[in-house]
């Protein structure tokens, strides 16, 4: 759990200097190619090691590979769309405590029966 948080917290604290300056790179400005590579390189290693540490809580590695993959993914909109967002009606630190309680409770839920 602590772990989740610090990474959250780290990642909100990059966006959070200049949100609107975050908010124009992320939706709108052109990525180069070798940004592209970079932010892909990032996303497999989240979702490796969520896949890891899913992997061993007890779940199989294809079903591991496949939610770390998800949660990653999910954690990053979430992130964006949810967290960072200044017009939604919740504080910026009720949603940054339900980001971390649903990617707490994505992680914890290995015990999903096996559908592959």
């Amino acid at each position: 759990e602590q772990q989740i948080k610090v990474v959250l917290e780290e990642a909100l604290a990059l966006h959070r200097e200049k949100p609107d300056l975050h908010r124009f790179l992320y939706a709108e400005a052109p990525r180069p190619r070798a940004l592209q590579e970079r932010l892909r390189a990032f996303d497999e290693v989240m979702e490796k090691t969520l896949s890891s540490h899913l992997h061993t809580a007890g779940m199989s590695r294809k079903k591991a590979d496949l939610k770390g993959a998800l949660i990653a993914r999910a954690g990053q909109a979430l992130l964006h769309e949810f967290v960072l967002d200044g017009q939604l009606p919740y504080s910026y630190d009720y949603r940054l405590k339900e980001l971390h309680a649903t990617m707490i409770q994505l992680m914890a839920d290995t015990q999903t029966p096996e559908t592959m």
